[in-house]
């Protein structure tokens, strides 16, 4: 059958829905690993969290400044990861840090490291999925692309109609040849 960016239009198909659903499930597929790889990295932490507390030293304590600072970049990142699809999102109050002790100081630098390093696990990914839904999103009009832990990405439409990738892309092979060779190219090389 070939390459289905070669073949013309009216013989696509097929084929490109065969590659729209590859782009999902290899989406669904890197992001079912990366929740698996946190949450090995989340249990290891957790585990040694009360030895690394107790074995803390006064150069492992932050600043206060600095330690707000990062609590404030954490969720950040976190807010950042939500809108990438890969954490649910969580409605508690945002955390409001008062004067802390020297004491709390000490648990939450510990804290703070562990959490910046449980959601590391995500940015490569999270790249690419925001990168993936800017070049959908520019040029697919009245259509979202929304990430999907279960299949990879799926279109929302005006009126709150999800699709699926492949179903989205029959009347779409045209705006799909564009995202395809667009998503292949550096985003600044992108000419599309």
């Amino acid at each position: 059958m070939g390459d289905p960016l070669s073949q013309p239009e009216h013989r696509r198909g097929p084929a490109w829905s065969a590659a729209v659903d590859a782009y999902a499930k290899d989406l669904a597929a890197a992001i079912k690993s990366k929740l698996a790889e946190s949450a090995a990295l989340s249990q290891s932490l957790d585990r040694t969290f009360p030895q690394r507390l107790v074995y803390s030293g006064p150069a492992d304590v932050l600043a206060e400044p600095e330690l707000l600072s990062r609590i404030d970049r954490v969720e950040e990142h976190r807010s950042r990861l939500i809108e990438a699809g890969l954490l649910d999102p969580q409605h508690e109050p945002a955390f409001q840090v008062p004067v802390l002790t020297d004491h709390e100081r000490r648990v939450l630098s510990v804290w703070v490291k562990d959490v910046e390093d449980k959601l590391s696990v995500y940015d490569e990914l999270a790249g690419k999925i925001d990168l993936l839904k800017q070049i959908i999103n520019e040029h697919f009009r009245f259509k979202v692309a929304e990430i999907d832990r279960e299949h990879g990405f799926v279109f929302r439409t005006a009126n709150q109609t999800v699709l699926p990738p492949s179903h989205f892309l029959q009347a779409n092979s045209t705006n799909w040849c564009c995202f395809t060779s667009c998503s292949s190219k550096s985003a600044k090389t992108r000419s599309c």
